[in-house]
């Protein structure tokens, strides 16, 4: 196909920036319970479990959410999944404000947790899918982006409420529901996806939307092409489908890449900044500080990453920003035990911010939304994203109990050791799809 064509780039960004506010609910809601989690300890009389309960509920509440993502994508479109996953949202937000206690707030967050599951596999996809394919790559890394504007109004929210009493925590909780309506109304105005149309065979429908992304010419190549490679059965994507050796090892090239993500160590960083940097001899409000500027340096160099993702490819930047974090991470880890100045522990935090948010970050959702056949890209990227999930939250999940049973310092040293083996992961496995079709990518991955 001919990348060259005209397009109309106004409809396109418009329909990505509404897909990527599902980016910034995940940061908003992601970031703000670092800010919670200080008062919530005190309030409600929490040990090392008891944290690790309340940080890591929503994460495993999002394992649920996007194991189910993929059978919603496919029954209800991309579309409906976005609006029913913003009012899921909604509700588990302005349920959890009203939290009385461990098991409550542990609940409620879990909810709210489902539904950004659900909305990180439908975001990328969304988008992905949309994407003319010579921009495909910059536009699916707005959602990251999206997801650091979100990390960093959580910071600031947290940051600014942190003086209004006793009920602050609630009144920063409150605050993640503004994105969470946002996102609601302005999912009525997207299209669904023309590979989601077609797959219903509804092509006019999708020949519709083609024409309002491009020229008459691009809408009926791409119609040609989507039909090309989605001939043959149409019926439900079954489990043994995905275990089909080809299908298989490209599942395990998206899991795999979505373990190393966060076993890198950003939960540690992003959740658990205040608590390293109190470590480091900062009081809370200072440390709190700290994190607004690790929210300020990640937003700033995910731009820095929609600047280079369709120009070095993803191989290449992922396999330099996994050796940025293996080595920033150990900086931190051997900062720490030495107990050296706190400006180098910021440093070191802020070199593995700037290596994960240039690569590791946006680089995830790139490269799942783009390597699984058509056929089973939902369900498929539902599965990567499970275990990213699943890996976050056992990282968050254990992190208070790690740090008590081993030290922070031997814990982020450990961290390190992982992204270690994540750099011949990368090398080894990882496929370059910068500028392909996302048939030309599932061609090549299935004829290896």
């Amino acid at each position: 196909m001919n990348n060259n064509k005209e397009f109309n780039y106004s409809y396109i960004y418009f329909v990505a920036f509404v897909a990527t506010l599902g980016g910034l609910n995940f940061g908003f809601n992601f970031s703000i319970i670092s800010g919670v989690l200080p008062f919530i300890t005190s309030t409600f009389k929490l040990d090392e479990l008891g944290i690790g309960i309340a940080s890591g509920s929503g994460l495993f509440g999002c394992v649920v959410g996007s194991y189910i993502a993929g059978s919603l994508c496919d029954n209800l479109g991309r579309k409906k999944t976005t609006i029913l996953s913003s009012i899921l949202l909604t509700i588990g937000i302005v349920a959890s404000v009203t939290s009385s206690g461990l098991i409550t707030i542990g609940v409620y967050r879990f909810i709210g947790g489902v539904a950004i599951g659900i909305i990180s596999v439908v975001a990328p996809m969304f988008i992905s899918e949309i994407s003319p394919a010579k921009i495909r790559g910059t536009l699916v890394t707005f959602n990251q982006f999206a997801i650091t504007i979100g990390i960093l109004l959580g910071y600031l929210a947290a940051y600014f409420l942190v003086n209004t009493g006793a009920d602050n925590w609630r009144w920063m909780l409150l605050t993640s529901v503004i994105p969470s309506i946002l996102l609601f109304v302005l999912a009525f105005f997207l299209p669904d996806t023309p590979r989601w149309l077609v797959s219903k065979q509804k092509e006019e429908k999708a020949l519709h939307v083609l024409k309002k992304i491009g020229t008459e010419t691009y809408a009926n190549e791409e119609i040609r092409d989507i039909k090309s490679m989605m001939s043959g059965d149409q019926s439900k994507v079954e489990l043994k489908e995905l275990l089909q050796p080809r299908i298989f090892k490209i599942l395990m090239i998206g899991i795999g890449l979505a373990l190393f993500q966060q076993f890198s160590g950003i939960n540690v960083v992003l959740i658990y900044a205040p608590n390293i940097f109190e470590k480091a001899g900062f009081a809370l409000s200072d440390a709190m500080f700290q994190s607004i500027i690790i929210g300020t340096v990640n937003f700033l160099f995910t731009i820095v990453s929609l600047l280079l993702v369709d120009r070095f490819g993803r191989k290449t930047l992922l396999l330099s920003g996994t050796i940025g974090a293996m080595f920033s991470m150990l900086l931190l880890g051997i900062a720490i035990k030495l107990n050296l100045s706190g400006m180098l522990i910021l440093i070191a935090a802020l070199a593995y911010v700037i290596s994960f948010s240039i690569t590791l970050g946006p680089l995830l959702w790139v490269v799942v939304s783009e390597i699984f056949p058509n056929r089973v890209r939902a369900q498929g990227m539902s599965i990567a994203v499970l275990f990213m999930w699943l890996a976050s939250g056992i990282v968050s999940f254990t992190f208070p109990l790690l740090r008590k049973w081993i030290d922070i310092s031997n814990t982020i040293l450990l961290f390190a050791c992982i992204s270690f083996i994540g750099i011949f992961f990368v090398w080894k496995y990882i496929p370059e799809t910068k500028g392909k079709s996302l048939e030309q990518i599932e061609k090549e991955l299935m004829e290896e």
